[in-house]
Order: structure tokens, then sequence, then C-alpha cells
């Protein structure tokens, strides 16, 4: 009976000790789901931003937030000595207006659980543009381009839009995105993959905006005519 007794209990203590195991083993990954969240601040070359952060798996965080950029450059003296008809005029460039909405949803992927080193895939979503606006006394000519202003206030602008909507993004980065304790801090670089740029104008003719494209293809060296560079430092901080 002893000896009985005593397997039973072995039996039952190595049962025991595999069940608890097994349900270690497949019950802590999914406790691993979404386990940490914080907040970040981040500057760059599409500008200033916040972003939520959460710990998809181990190995994987995700990042989603909102980056923006302004800027406004009003030239002291720009005028141009211009010409229509053979009629002598003058036209001046009032101002360039640059505006990087952007939303953005970014992966970020540690090949090593602990490190520092990561790679990051996603997308920034909105319209980067460039406005210039102007005044003329009357229609001219600009080299190829002819400016037909607004007939009473003299007004006319033209627009460059910088790729399309939705933009492809890679990076690598050094640094922590999701911080072990309370804060991180992360440095990364990469490209958008923006697209070909636009140029529309409600007082030009279709040639001159096609004209203006083709100008601005040949002035922009490749592969900068479709990717835009991004450098950005990003802190960030714990809560939970």
């Amino acid at each position: 009976m002893n000896k009985k007794f005593t397997l039973g209990l072995l039996f039952l203590g190595m049962a025991t000790v595999a069940f608890g195991q097994d349900t270690v083993n497949t019950a802590a990954p999914d406790k691993k789901f979404f386990t940490a969240w914080a907040i970040g601040i981040n500057a760059g070359t599409y500008g200033v931003g916040g972003s939520v952060i959460t710990r998809v798996y181990p190995h994987w965080v995700l990042r989603a937030g909102f980056d923006y950029a302004t800027y406004t450059y009003k030239p002291e003296d720009l005028k141009m000595d211009v010409e229509y008809m053979g009629k002598d005029l003058e036209a001046e460039v009032k101002s360039f207006n640059l505006k990087f909405p952007n939303a953005k949803i970014l992966l970020d992927f540690y090949p090593w659980k602990n490190g520092v080193f990561s790679f990051t895939g996603g997308a920034y979503i909105g319209k980067n543009t460039i406005k210039m606006e102007g005044y003329a006394s009357e229609k001219f000519e600009f080299g190829d381009i002819v400016i037909n202003p607004d007939p009473k206030t003299g007004y006319f602008d033209a627009l460059l839009t910088m790729g399309e909507q939705v933009k492809p993004y890679f990076g690598i980065g050094l640094g922590r995105a999701m911080p072990k304790r309370r804060v991180s801090f992360k440095f990364e670089v990469g490209a958008v993959y923006q697209g070909k740029y636009n140029v529309t104008s409600d007082y030009a003719s279709g040639e001159a905006v096609q004209f203006s494209k083709d100008a601005l293809t040949d002035v922009l060296p490749k592969p900068l005519d479709k990717l835009w560079p991004m450098v950005s430092f990003s802190l960030a901080y714990r809560f939970k």
C-alpha cells in the first residue's frame, strides 16, 4: 500500500507540473498582446506630431498619430518684369505657403527583443502642398507660361501637390518606441514614397500647367522627384 500510495503521489505531482507548464506556455503568449501603452511626441522632416504607442507582440510595436508642418515665406521684393503682346508689365509674387498635414500608422519590428535597432514600415496619409500667390495688373507671359490673373483684383496662384494622398514609408531606427520603464528616445531615418508631383492653377492654361510639371520633373534630382527623405526624433512616455 505504501508503494502504491507513493507511486500515486508521484504520478499526481508529475501531472500537476505538466499541466502547470502547459497552462503557462499556452496562456502566456495571449497576455503579451497589447499589454503596454505609451504616448509620444516627435519632430522631423514632416513637422512635429504625436502618437499613441502599443506593443503588439514582444518584437512588434505599433504607432498611430498625426504630424503637421506649416510655413509661410513672404519675399520682400520678388517682382518680375514681364511682357505680353509686346507690352511691358510688372507682376509680383507675394507668398509661398507650405502645408504638410499627415496622419500616420507605423509598425516597428525589433529583431532582438531587448535591442534598440528596428525596422519600420507603414504609411503617411495626407495632402502635402506648396501654394504660390501673387498679383499682376494684366495678363502676362513668364517664359512659356501664360498667367491670366483675376481681372478685378489681379490675384493669381498655383498649387504644387507633392505626391499622393497615401504614401508608403520604410525606415530604420535606433532607440525604443515603447519604453521599458517610463521614458524612451528613438532616432529614425527613412524615406516616404510620395509619387509624382502635380501642379494646378485656375489662372494658367493647360499647356502652361503641363510645362510647369515637365520643368519640375527636370529640375528635381532623381529619386527626389518621388521620394521624400525622412529624419525624425521621438520621445515616448509609458503609462501602462
